[in-house]
Formats: structure tokens, sequence, C-alpha cells
């Protein structure tokens, strides 16, 4: 199976065969105007859907992910509002995993104007308990290393482990070029242990990313 933004739109579903032959194909409705990924999980399927905030508004929407059964019927969807966002994805990647009943997003955005009136850009996370697509769990204010905030952050990874551990990887322009994270429990409380990997691009060259 192959997802992706259809021009229109659409999101496009292709299926192939074990040879990657051509089988068929479905679309979903686009739900926001941004397509910004799509997840995979045990048991259903994700798609995830932003729009802009440019003035500000905390009330307004600027992430929604919507969760599908695998026959792509629709069930339910996780709202967020505001979350100091003014461009969700902005300059950067989503990536998702699940652990123990909880989704998570691992993205960027640019954030509300700070005190110096410019737009900074950072990393965001999402917990989402997938019963019942409640967020029981985010960061996407400034903060700092300890608690896994990278800012000018343009590229994130997450997964999880077989001990149920949660690793994340922040790729940006600052100092500590990446930044990884890990989390204790999957759906616990926020407990990071942090490395940081110093002059990261020009040691690896970009090798070896999870």
């Amino acid at each position: 199976m192959r997802v992706q933004k259809y021009n229109t739109a659409d999101v496009l579903i292709e299926y192939y065969d074990e040879a990657f032959s051509y089988l068929s194909n479905q679309s979903i409705k686009a739900e926001l105007p941004i397509f910004a990924g799509f997840y995979a999980g045990e048991e259903f399927y994700y798609v995830v859907w932003g729009k802009n905030n440019l003035k500000e508004y905390d009330s307004n929407e600027v992430i929604r992910v919507v969760k599908y059964n695998k026959n792509w019927e629709r069930l339910s969807q996780c709202s967020v509002y505001g979350a100091n966002t003014k461009k969700p994805f902005s300059l950067g990647t989503l990536r998702m995993t699940e652990c123990n009943g909880y989704l998570f997003v691992r993205t960027t955005h640019q954030m509300y104007a700070s005190e110096d009136d410019l737009n900074h850009q950072a990393n965001m996370a999402l917990q989402i308990r997938t019963a019942d697509m409640v967020l029981t769990d985010s960061a996407y204010d400034i903060s700092n290393y300890a608690l896994g905030y990278v800012s000018h952050c343009f590229n994130t990874f997450i997964m999880t482990d077989d001990t149920n551990h949660i690793l994340t990887l922040d790729q940006g322009c600052r100092t500590d070029f990446a930044d990884i994270q890990n989390k204790k429990e999957c759906g616990g409380n926020r407990q990071w242990q942090n490395h940081y990997l110093r002059n990261w691009a020009a040691n690896t060259k970009g090798k070896g990313i999870i």
C-alpha cells in the first residue's frame, strides 16, 4: 500500500502485490488544507492534517489526527488548538510511532511571535490515547533541551523499542546538531534522559540516523 497527497484535495491510496504490480486505488477526502503524514498502526491507520493560524488564535485548530480502520472507514479524530503554533509542520518533517495504546507524533512548527517579534521555529510532540483519541500530553512551548526541546529543528525521528521506551532524534542548526531523547515509559509522565551529539553532521556525514 502507498499513500500520498494527490493533486486534488484528496489523498490517494494505491495497492500493490508482492511483486509491486499495481492492483487498485481509492481516495479519502482532505480534512484540512495541509497534509502532513500517514502512519500504519498495528490495528488502525492515522492521517495528520494541519492548518495555518496566522492570527495566532488559541481557539483555532492547527492539527488534526484522524483515525481509520484498515478498510479506511473514518472512526474518530484528535484536534489540537492553538498550541503556540502559527504554521504547523513548518520547515520540518512529521513521523509517528505507537506504544501501549498511545500514538506519538513528532514534528515541527513555527511558533507564535516571541518578545523579539519574530516567529521562531522548533520541534513539537503530541501523545494521543488511541482508544478515545484524547490528547494526553504535548510539548510545543519554548523550553530547554532537558525536556526534549530543539529550536531550529528541521528533521524529526521517533521510534519505540521492545522495552517500551521511546527514542527520538531531532536535527537542527544549533551547536547540538542532533538531540537524542529517551522517554522512560510509553504513555507515562515526561521523564527525559538526553544525549547530545556535537558536530553530528561533520562526524557522520548524514549516515547512521536511527
